[in-house]
């Protein structure tokens, strides 16, 4: 009886939400990475690279800049993850994403007041990409470097993303499109992700950005349960009763 019962109970609680489904790199191996078209201001050059020894400790993804006197410039691509692929239609409808990287970025001189460290994540969605933009800290008159700091959000929705066309501007935080947005929903395509190391600067500088320990933390959107039948819910809860209150017996013997 007591099996029984355990049963009926198992099949009458409300179904619970689906798991997150976790991304993480902690070297951000360029072996596994496709790279977008690059997008790059005149006199701007680039190299990008694993390094051995740039992490957090050990290997990581080292960019490193340098833009002319006067004028600075700008450089941003973006490199999206071959092996981690979140479909909706078969994995569930995404609720919200949490993102996560540590960066440290390092200037040959100091770069004055008002310069901020960038963070931005990237997904891939039926051959387009969108971009969402975090913060870091900002660099104090006289600093040239803050070593790794670690750059993150959770919850990010779908409308925290918008879309980026990398061969028609360098100028990326500013001129991505906010309104077009991936679709988290389970009529949505599989989505890839990845991040863009940006650099922009408005004078010549040597810069260094190295990154490693890359996260999404993607969290299904949570189910509805569906409330339980109040008929066989009554007769599980008189069932307990009955186990509760039986009438010890002694051993080998039958109750009355």
């Amino acid at each position: 009886m007591r099996q029984r019962l355990l049963y009926l109970l198992c099949l009458l609680l409300p179904a619970t939400a689906a798991a997150d489904v976790l991304f993480s790199d902690s070297s951000i191996d360029l072996t596994n990475y496709t790279a977008t078209p690059i997008s790059i201001d005149s006199g701007v050059t680039l190299e990008y690279q694993n390094c051995s020894n740039c992490g957090d400790p050990g290997a990581g993804f080292q960019e490193l800049v340098t833009t002319p006197p006067y004028v600075g410039g700008s450089v941003s691509f973006g490199l999206i993850n071959n092996d981690f692929v979140y479909n909706p239609a078969t994995d569930g409808a995404i609720g919200s994403i949490g993102v996560s990287v540590d960066q440290s970025v390092s200037f040959n001189r100091s770069p004055g007041g008002g310069f901020y460290t960038v963070f931005v994540p990237l997904l891939e969605e039926g051959g387009n990409y969108y971009m969402a933009v975090l913060y870091g800290t900002g660099f104090s008159p006289g600093d040239t470097t803050e070593g790794y700091q670690t750059l993150s959000e959770s919850g990010l929705m779908e409308t925290d993303f918008g879309q980026v066309t990398f061969s028609t501007t360098t100028d990326l935080i500013n001129s991505y499109n906010s309104s077009i947005n991936p679709d988290f929903s389970s009529a949505g395509a599989p989505i890839q992700v990845g991040f863009v190391p940006v650099v922009s600067l408005n004078d010549q500088f040597s810069v260094e950005a190295d990154y490693v320990n890359l996260s999404f933390d993607i969290a299904p959107a949570t189910p509805v349960p569906e409330p339980a039948p109040v008929a066989p819910l009554a007769l599980l809860a008189g069932g307990s009763v009955l186990l509760v209150f039986r009438r010890p017996t002694q051993a080998g013997s039958r109750p009355n």
